[in-house]
């Protein structure tokens, strides 16, 4: 597993945590807004981005994070766009400092279940954020990454009573064969049909890769009161959903 971010996110922070505590799971991260003596000071560190695509084809799965335009070239963006195509797992946590620079480019928008624009987030907001609660799909109770508990009543249980949240990215448009499994409570987008619930947690299959988009950065309050139970479970279930592709005969090296 790859994950890459611009700096280290309360999500990274835990997430980091748990990817090294899982024996399962060779993982090696990289932040671009972080001391370049740290990030040369051996594993779980790398260096940078992968310099060829053969190099990033070791990997089964990317978690990308909110990363500038200029990080990726576009060649770059090409070899991922290739990666999750012939099979590479990919999970993009959504980020409101850079407004999605490198997911709006013309090499990855498709690759993500759901259309966005580049959003302009305040850095200072004098509005006082709304709590909000995201609410389970159909298409969720099915996906096995949403499972927190085994039993399907206690499992909805737990998503009703989850921690609430304050920021979502917002979404234009479901891709066509994407899943939506989390949408928010009010929030609406536009479609033929009317208002819809805008989905803040979405998966499809790109090529032959799956893709996971969260349209927030906010699974670390799940940990409240949870002992990371919750927290640790999902992420879990994603990387191991997302990226099992790559484990089972769609390696290209």
């Amino acid at each position: 597993v790859l994950v890459i971010e611009y700096f280290a996110r309360w999500d990274f922070k835990f997430l980091q945590r748990d990817l090294l505590r899982d024996r399962r799971v060779d993982a090696h991260f990289f932040l671009i807004d972080a001391d370049k003596t740290a990030m040369k000071s051996g594993e779980p560190w790398i260096e940078g981005f992968p310099k060829t695509q053969e190099e990033l084809n070791s990997y089964d799965l990317l978690i990308l994070g909110d990363l500038p335009e200029t990080f990726l070239s576009q060649a770059q963006r090409e070899w991922v766009r290739d990666f999750v195509a012939e099979g590479g797992g990919l999970i993009h946590i959504a980020g409101r400092l850079h407004g999605e620079a490198a997911f709006t480019s013309k090499e990855l928008d498709k690759v993500l279940p759901v259309e966005i624009e580049r959003v302009k987030f305040p850095i200072d907001s004098p509005v006082v954020p709304t709590a909000f609660r995201p609410v389970l799909t159909p298409a969720g109770v099915r996906n096995a990454v949403m499972s927190l508990e085994d039993d399907p009543l206690d499992n909805n249980r737990v998503w009703r009573t989850l921690p609430e949240m304050y920021w979502h990215y917002p979404v234009m448009h479901l891709r066509p064969g994407a899943e939506e499994l989390l949408v928010h409570p009010k929030d609406t987008m536009q479609v033929s049909g009317g208002p819809k619930p805008m989905p803040m947690m979405a998966s499809h299959y790109y090529g032959k890769g799956y893709v996971l988009f969260l349209g927030f950065d906010e699974t670390w309050r799940w940990r409240f009161n949870e002992a990371e139970t919750y927290f640790g479970r999902f992420w879990s279930q994603a990387v191991y959903v997302a990226g099992v592709g790559r484990t089972i005969g769609t390696r290209l090296t």
